[in-house]
């Protein structure tokens, strides 16, 4: 029924919102279903809003940065404006302080210095993957040419000469009747198609190019060879959220880049071109792990032009304009090789006995040795750069920082020497017998004996040396002692290991769980590990009463020498291995749920007792023991095992075959960054 235009319109500007929803409701019952149904397909856009995209940018980048790294993937798929977010530098940066990951700040200066450093290390990166690949179609290239050689070889001369003469399309009839059947070749399945050259080398088939492609598939590769693995591995992507094992690969490798993009004022955008959703994985790569560095079409061409070293703001605070996720993209690639045990190796020699003891930085590495001498070896060519001759015997233990080296020895005597000039400053007598570990801070020197005693020196400026206290307390050598916080803490062979306190040297706590004398310790004020001749390793946490010793085995001989940071911890043995184990895994916890000793603790007793228990299961009796073995560098040294030291991207070992190894683990990874 039409409506009478001389009916006075429904105002219902005066109504109340309720009165409102009630006439809507009542309309909304009167229509039919279809026409409920479009008029929910309008209403619905209404009840959706996009708050991130209303806000600044500043403060959507903000907000993301509270989230998670698969929070942040998952972000970046939503839409383009997201996208953007998602890749904003301020978000990376805290992502990465998240983690703990450390930077070389030494080396980020020298990038504010000079920008063109921060990408130095990926162009060689690109050109060494380039070279690579130009290697591999060379290759295969050379696989071809020998395929055509057997083609020569099966079909003669004259069947080259008649193939020559027939139209480009003809199928390749062989004439030769006393041919076998694994030779022949079936009609229709083999086109020739000739070339310039000679008879003998200037034919090319799909035959040949077929057995090229399964023996070097180089098409396939090349866009994984272009694309370095990315951000996200398929075991950082929680199962509850439902998604397949590839979901994170994808999203960090989401759109394919070209040139720089523009911002508003024609300047180099920020990350590039706006992101292409593409379904190609290697599309995917391209966007997250280059950001706006364009893909090379083809081998061997020139390296593309990347992007600038800063992002934005330079002068927001110190690092901030440095691309953070560039670092971060670096940092997981190294974890990685890591995890999937990626290294190379190589040697340094010289020493003419035994190496016990070392220690290195990005220049250079500090080894002493049976030979009575310590060395001092050039870190990236491996040439000797000077040898100190001071000590009378075995050099056993030492430790430098940027001014001095401290010794100890198995003539019972300490040198501290002048770093720069190799000068002895002071030889410290106080043991009676060998001198086998030596730790210092700004303040003190800390010194473990045979003597099966402690000592506390004084330390300063080029000089210092007295001895402050003697501590003692253990029933055999001391093998090895630690500093941090006003805390000592020292391993010996009465399998007791004590934490004294600085300030008073009285003895804080007692931890007892290994069966056998322990080799070596590490305290970083909250857990310590210790290496034992019962073949394992055990990890306490100091903050609880009772430590919760966690043991890991794997070593088939005594564990000599250890180190952990907050990722993993490296050992090296007398059965010539070095083991690399998740120091997450080992880590405890009030409940000791990550542990898997479900909720029960190893027991430990303070040190009035006079004799503590060993660290058991206290629910079966049975020493704890679980895996947390990553990998094992088998046959690391041709004889025992006495140190090693790491950092985020090397391990350095020596032993008794009086051989220095340096274990790289930053295979296509720029480790300035943190090393």
């Amino acid at each position: 029924m039409a409506i009478n235009d001389s009916e006075p319109e429904l105002d219902v500007s005066g109504w109340s919102e309720k009165q409102k929803a009630e006439l809507a409701l009542k309309l909304l019952q009167s229509v039919s279903t279809s026409t409920l149904s479009s008029v929910t397909s309008r209403l619905l856009p209404l009840l959706h809003r996009d708050f991130l995209v209303q806000l600044p940018i500043e403060l959507a980048s903000h907000i993301l940065s509270f989230t998670d790294l698969q929070t942040v993937a998952r972000a970046s798929l939503v839409c383009r404006q997201w996208w953007t977010i998602a890749h904003d530098n301020s978000v990376w940066k805290t992502l990465f302080n998240a983690t703990g990951f450390k930077v070389n700040e030494n080396f980020l200066d020298q990038c504010l210095k000079n920008p063109g450093l921060f990408w130095e290390g990926e162009r060689r990166l690109q050109n060494e993957r380039w070279e690579a690949e130009r290697r591999a179609e060379v290759a295969a290239n050379e696989e071809t040419s020998a395929t055509n050689k057997d083609l020569l070889h099966i079909f003669g001369r004259e069947d080259i000469k008649k193939l020559r003469s027939a139209p480009p399309s003809s199928h390749l009839q062989p004439s030769h009747a006393h041919l076998q059947p694994s030779h022949a070749v079936r009609p229709g399945s083999t086109q020739i198609k000739f070339v310039s050259g000679n008879d003998e080398k200037s034919f090319s088939s799909t035959l040949s190019a077929r057995a090229s492609a399964s023996a070097s598939p180089i098409r396939s590769q090349r866009r994984d060879s272009l694309t370095t693995p990315g951000l996200f591995d398929s075991d950082d992507i929680s199962p509850a959220f439902g998604h397949d094992s590839g979901f994170l690969d994808k999203v960090m490798m989401q759109s394919s880049v070209g040139s720089l993009g523009s911002g508003p004022s024609g300047s180099t955008s920020l990350y590039g071109s706006s992101p292409t959703f593409s379904k190609g994985k290697s599309a995917l790569y391209h966007s997250l792990l280059y950001g706006g560095v364009e893909a090379p079409s083809r081998a061997g061409t020139p390296p593309p032009t990347v992007r600038s070293l800063f992002t934005k703001d330079p002068d927001d605070e110190r690092y901030s304009g440095l691309d953070w996720k560039h670092i971060y993209k670096q940092h997981k690639l190294l974890q990685r090789n890591w995890r999937d045990d990626v290294r190379t190796s190589r040697s340094i020699t010289g020493h003419d006995e035994a190496v016990y003891c070392l220690q290195f930085d990005d220049d250079k590495i500090i080894s002493g040795s049976r030979d009575d001498t310590i060395r001092v070896w050039d870190m990236k060519t491996g040439a000797l750069r000077s040898t100190l001759a001071g000590h009378t015997a075995s050099v056993l233990c030492l430790q430098y920082d940027g001014q001095n080296i401290v010794s100890g020895s198995s003539d019972a005597t300490m040198i501290l020497w002048d770093l720069p000039t190799g000068r002895v400053l002071r030889t410290m007598h106080g043991h009676t017998e060998h001198v086998l570990n030596v730790r210092f801070d700004r303040d003190h020197i800390v010194s473990a004996s045979r003597d099966k005693t402690i000592k506390v020196w004084t330390r300063k400026r080029n000089g210092g040396g007295e001895c402050r206290m003697t501590l003692r307390g253990h029933r055999a050598s001391v093998n090895c002692v630690q500093l941090n916080g006003g805390v000592i803490v020292s391993a010996s062979g009465d399998r007791l290991i004590k934490l004294w306190s600085m300030e008073t040297g009285e003895v804080i706590r007692s931890l007892q769980g290994h069966e056998g004398g322990i080799a070596c310790v590490q305290y970083d004020g909250r857990l310590i590990a210790s290496g034992s001749s019962d073949t394992t390793i055990k990890v306490w946490d100091v903050r609880m009463p009772d430590a919760h010793a966690r043991t890991l085995t794997g070593h088939t001989d005594l564990v000599r020498t250890l180190q952990f940071d907050a990722n993993r911890l490296v050992s090296g043995s007398y059965d010539e291995t070095i083991k690399l184990w998740d120091i997450r895994a080992t880590s405890s916890t009030r409940t000791n749920s990550s542990l898997g000793l479900g909720g029960r603790r190893a027991r430990v007793t303070p040190p009035t007792s006079p004799e503590s228990p060993r660290a058991v299961d206290s629910g079966t009796g049975s020493p704890v023991s679980s895996s947390g073995l990553l990998h094992t560098i088998e046959h690391a040294h041709a004889e025992r095992v006495f140190k090693i030291q790491f950092d985020e991207a090397r391990i350095v070992s020596c032993s008794e075959d009086k051989v220095i190894r340096i274990w790289d683990y930053s295979s296509n990874v720029d480790a300035r960054f943190f090393v």
